[in-house]
C-alpha cells in the first residue's frame, strides 16, 4: 500500500476530487462489521451504489449536514486548540490521506489532525449526548471502526479520540487507541474487494451507454 497526503481543505473542491467515488474511513461501517466479517445488505448496496454517483456525475453524493454536524465542524478548531493545549503540541491540520491499494483500488481518510506517531479524530456532541459518553463503560465504542480505518489508511498505529465540550461545566476528553491488528488485516482483504465490486458495476453501467465523469 502507498499512500499519498494531499493538504487541501477539508470540504473543498479539490478535497471531494480526491475522494470522489472511492470508500471513505468514515464509511467503512458500510462494508466492514467491527468483528472484521464483510457487511451483507441493503446499506452496503446503497453505499456502493451512493460511490457509483459520483463516478458517474463527478459530483457529491447529497448529505445534508444536522445542525448538530454543522456545530461540530464550527467548533473542531477549537477541540484541535484543546488537544494542543492540553495533550501535545505538534498535532496540525490536513486535508486528505489516500491509499492506494494496487490494482486501481484506492480509499480515502480525512484526519482532524496528525502528529508524528498518531493521528486524532474530534466529535463535538450534543451536551447530553457527551455526558452519556464521559460516563460509558467503553465511550469509543462507536468510533472504534471509523478510528482503526483511519489508522490503516495514514499507516499508523496510534490514534486518539477527543470528546470536546466547548461548555467549562462540563469536561473535555481524550482516549488512546491502539491498533486492531485482527481488523486491519480484514481491512487489506474486504476493500479491495469491494473497490473491484465498484469497478465492475461501473464497468456495467459504461456498457449500457452510461459515461464515468470521476476521473
Amino acid at each position: 500500500m502507498t499512500r499519498t497526503e494531499h493538504n487541501c481543505v477539508q470540504g473543498s473542491a479539490e478535497w471531494f476530487k480526491l475522494r470522489c467515488g472511492i470508500p471513505g474511513a468514515s464509511n467503512f461501517k458500510f462494508i466492514i462489521t467491527p468483528s472484521g466479517d464483510p457487511v451483507k445488505g441493503e446499506k452496503r448496496e446503497t453505499y456502493k451504489c451512493e460511490l457509483l454517483q459520483e463516478r458517474m456525475t463527478g459530483e457529491a453524493a447529497d448529505h445534508f449536514p444536522s445542525l448538530a454536524m454543522k456545530r461540530g465542524t464550527d467548533l473542531e478548531p477549537n477541540a484541535r486548540n484543546w488537544y494542543r493545549a492540553t495533550v501535545r503540541d505538534d498535532v496540525r491540520e490536513t486535508g486528505v490521506i489516500i491509499a492506494d491499494l494496487g490494482g486501481g483500488a484506492r480509499c480515502g481518510a480525512s484526519p482532524d489532525g496528525l502528529c508524528a506517531d498518531r493521528g486524532i479524530e474530534i466529535k463535538v456532541l450534543l451536551y447530553h449526548n457527551l455526558i452519556a459518553k464521559l460516563l460509558s463503560a467503553n465511550p469509543c465504542a462507536d468510533y472504534a471502526l471509523q478510528i482503526q480505518a483511519c489508522m490503516w489508511i495514514c499507516g499508523m498505529t496510534q490514534w486518539d479520540l477527543v470528546l470536546f465540550s466547548d461548555h467549562s461545566a462540563i469536561p473535555s476528553a481524550f482516549y488512546a487507541l491502539s491498533a486492531d491488528v485482527k481488523l486491519h488485516a480484514a481491512f487489506s482483504e474486504h476493500i479491495p474487494a469491494f473497490c473491484a465490486e465498484i469497478d465492475a458495476a461501473e464497468s456495467r453501467l459504461v456498457a449500457m451507454g452510461g459515461t464515468a465523469r470521476w476521473r
